[in-house]
């Protein structure tokens, strides 16, 4: 198992390293919303749209999945959420494992959102909905790794994260990608 990286200390390898990331990680409450707000930092610009489906024949070239992961592992939540979220959308079958995973990452992505703002229900909530998800994945596969992710790995950090002491700030897991 590999040792897990800082998502704040900018050790997180960038697969996609030639997109940029957005001028802030939005924060609930505390930023304007990235859509909505006309401060925003997407304001005005077209919806998060994938131009392939993700499959597992392609994660390793597919930029939305794979950008979705830098900004994640740098701590860029909401914003990652939306990279998987446009890949969802395109899902023709919403009970693949494809699916399955991308809904996963989307609510442990949402939960990080409401650790950061404080919100431990909430949090408790959607990490235990997203880890379901992966969990079900990864019984259906050997290995326990997935589209380059280990989910177990994934899936044990955040029970870790439960466990903190409220009021203690940490950063989320790390998804860093297997080949």
């Amino acid at each position: 198992m590999t040792a897990p990286r800082s998502a704040i200390d900018g050790t997180a390898p960038r697969y996609v390293p030639h997109l940029d990331f957005p001028q802030y990680r939005h924060q609930l409450g505390q930023t304007p919303h990235p859509r909505i707000h006309p401060r925003g930092h997407s304001f005005g610009h077209a919806d998060v749209t994938a131009s392939e489906l993700l499959v597992a024949g392609n994660w390793q070239s597919n930029e939305t999945y794979l950008f979705g992961v830098d900004l994640y592992n740098s701590t860029y939540w909401w914003e990652a959420h939306e990279q998987w979220e446009a890949l969802w959308r395109r899902e023709p079958d919403r009970d693949t494992n494809t699916a399955s995973f991308l809904q996963g990452l989307i609510q442990l992505s949402a939960a990080m959102l409401q650790r950061q703002a404080g919100n431990r229900r909430g949090f408790s909530r959607l990490q235990a909905k997203g880890s379901e998800r992966l969990e079900r994945v990864v019984g259906r596969l050997e290995n326990g790794c997935y589209m380059g992710v280990d989910a177990r790995q994934i899936i044990s950090q955040y029970h870790a994260q439960l466990e903190d002491r409220p009021g203690v700030r940490k950063p989320g897991p790390i998804l860093l990608l297997i080949s």
